[in-house]
């Protein structure tokens, strides 16, 4: 052997940047002397290489043909920055023939690859495509996962299942990971992905739900279970009524078929018109509404923007309004328009179009349908969520019971005319693309903003570039007044707790009505009744939920408020906070970061006045 052979032969292995042995191996393959000749390089074909050129995107090797074959940094295994930091002069690696471009071409003619025999081409992968991939690279704001593809694939932190501050925190290097795969760029040979494995979600897949549902199952196996339902109602109805919320908190079983049946029973005979006792089976219902503007432009003399909706609890009917020019509610609180309710498909076939009607006149046309019903709608359920943050716990009833009313309205308009869930969906992307998507000028209430979320099928508030962007820009927004009373707040010469006690206290009313909205979204996107609470419906089951109850909370929805009512109001802390939320909760520090980071952007944004605070 030359002298060259020994040095090569004795040279230590090159290990990659996360400890992977990059260099030969394998007893079955010639490790040292000459490479044998090749007359030809057939793609596929396995060869040892010397590394004969390092440059700083990738290598050139010499696998014993009169043109060297150029290795590629995204053909190695792992993330690699700098080949020069990889690979070595004369270092035998072990390479698979990738392309071969132009056989007599001396220059460049062929590409390997050290990723295997025949790794996937992107064109090959597609859309949906669920695979089990292992984490090759950790970044500051995602993760690299390795898919046996000619590229790496990448996973950005929104899009791992749950609130990431730090990547490290759930994931390694050499982690084996389910994906699922969300765009493809074959051109530019990118993948992006959704991790599936790892996820903390509340939103379970069918699979999973089955296995939560076993509760219910096993009930239903029982004695009791093999009762027909029906059978059990009528058993049910021999008793006192004030044993029957006893008996319905028993079991499972119990709850479902009592808290369905005799919910509907009382709610059916409560679906009156107040003034004139007449049916929703014969009469068309809806609500008194008090509609307050802002001053009209003073140079069109048009009507000014909604400046808020204050709607009236008591079911009105048709002819009331319209013939017997009833215009204030049980307690005497004046109303000036009127809006049709969606109860059941029934009664909505005959409500829908004068609730459109209805709408554009409060919207004082100007705009389409959509445009007016997703400013009317959203403005009214944000009202309700405030009345509930502001009011007792009957009241607070009062307030779910106007908040599903509208939420029904909403979810039966989406279904007649798919565009306002198109328009909404399409707000809530342009939200999360950039600032100039969240700003004031573009939204102008986040409290309306959030609702669009209670009507689309593609975004929730369980996806944590929703929640996270919504909270970034509510922090935002909160600077402005809480440097009103406390300026030197966001000094540097403030301590961190002191700042983070400062702020949690002047953001009460923010923090409260995000819990609130929050809380009715979990409440009527969960059904109670099926797997513990835990499935997160669609929207058009929510809306057949609510078709069964004629658009009123259950039993179990008003019980679920109640609780969470207190435990809103029992919130201290900022980990409290976050966990109402179902957000991960940050560190200290990162806390700290990310309010005075809230500070630097609301000045740059021109959120509040540029003084020195």
């Amino acid at each position: 052997r030359s002298p060259q052979s020994n040095k090569e032969e004795s040279a230590p292995p090159v290990k990659d940047a996360f400890g992977g042995d990059l260099s030969l191996q394998s007893d079955d393959l010639l490790i040292s002397g000459e490479l044998p000749k090749i007359q030809k390089p057939k793609t596929g074909k396995k060869l040892v290489g010397i590394v004969t050129s390092v440059e700083k995107k990738g290598v050139y090797v010499d696998v014993g043909w009169t043109a060297d074959g150029f290795l590629s940094l995204n053909d190695v295994k792992g993330y690699v920055g700098d080949g020069r930091k990889i690979f070595d002069l004369q270092q035998r690696i072990i390479v698979w023939i990738k392309q071969v471009i132009h056989e007599k071409s001396l220059a460049k003619s062929f590409t390997v690859t050290m990723r295997g025999k025949r790794p996937r081409l992107l064109s090959d992968l597609k859309n949906g495509e669920i695979l089990t991939g292992e984490i090759v690279a950790l970044l500051n704001y995602g993760a690299l996962v390795s898919i046996d593809a000619e590229q790496d694939a990448f996973i950005h932190k929104s899009q791992m299942g749950q609130v990431v501050w730090q990547i490290q925190d759930i994931l390694a290097v050499g982690d084996s990971v389910k994906v699922k795969i969300l765009g493809i760029d074959v051109k530019g040979k990118k993948v992006w992905l959704r991790l599936l494995d790892k996820q903390s979600l509340s939103i379970l897949t069918s699979e999973e739900s089955k296995e939560n549902c076993s509760e219910v199952d096993s009930i239903l196996s029982k004695d009791f279970g093999i009762v027909p339902d029906d059978v059990l109602y009528t058993i049910f109805t021999f008793l006192p009524i004030s044993s029957i919320g006893t008996v319905r908190k028993l079991c499972p079983l119990f709850e479902r078929i009592i808290g369905r049946r005799v919910d509907m029973n009382r709610i059916r005979s409560e679906l009156v018109c107040f003034y004139s006792k007449i049916s929703y089976s014969t009469e068309i219902l809806g609500l008194g509404m008090s509609i307050k503007h802002y001053p009209r432009n003073q140079y069109t003399n048009k009507v000014g923007p909604i400046e808020s909706i204050t709607p009236t609890l008591d079911l009105l009917g048709y002819s009331a309004y319209h013939y017997r020019g009833q215009r204030v509610g049980v307690w005497k609180e004046p109303f000036t328009n009127w809006l049709p309710l969606y109860l059941c498909p029934s009664h909505g076939r005959r409500a829908l179009p004068l609730a459109l009607t209805s709408i554009d006149q409060m919207f004082a046309g100007a705009g389409t349908d959509v445009t007016s019903v997703l400013e009317i709608l959203p403005k009214l359920l944000n009202t309700m969520v405030v009345n509930t943050m502001e009011g007792s716990l009957h009241e607070s009833i009062r307030a779910l019971q106007g908040y599903c009313y509208f939420y029904h309205l909403l979810l039966a308009l989406c279904e007649d005319n798919s565009n306002v869930r198109k328009t909404a969906d399409q707000r809530i992307q342009t939200f999360l693309d950039g600032e100039s998507g969240r700003s004031k000028k573009s939204v102008q209430s986040l409290g309306q903003w959030i609702t669009y979320l209670s009507i689309s099928d593609h975004f929730s508030w369980n996806d944590p570039e929703v929640s996270v962007r919504f909270l970034e820009e509510c922090f935002d927004r909160n600077v402005k007044w809480i440097v009103k009373d406390h300026p030197r707040v966001y000094n540097r010469l403030t301590s961190d707790d002191v700042r983070l006690r400062i702020i949690f206290s002047k953001t009460e009313v923010s923090r409260g009505l995000i819990m609130f909205h929050v809380l009715f979204l979990k409440t009527l996107r969960f059904d109670p009744y099926i797997c513990g609470g835990k499935k997160y419906l669609t929207t058009s089951e929510v809306k057949s939920r609510l078709d069964r109850t004629f658009g009123r909370p259950d039993y179990q929805m008003e019980s679920i408020i109640q609780n969470g009512i207190k435990s809103i109001k029992a919130v201290s802390s900022w980990d409290q906070f976050f966990q109402m939320l179902d957000v991960t909760a940050p560190s200290k520090s990162y806390m700290n970061q990310w309010l005075c980071q809230s500070f630097r952007n609301s000045e740059r944004r021109g959120y509040h006045r540029n003084l020195r605070y």
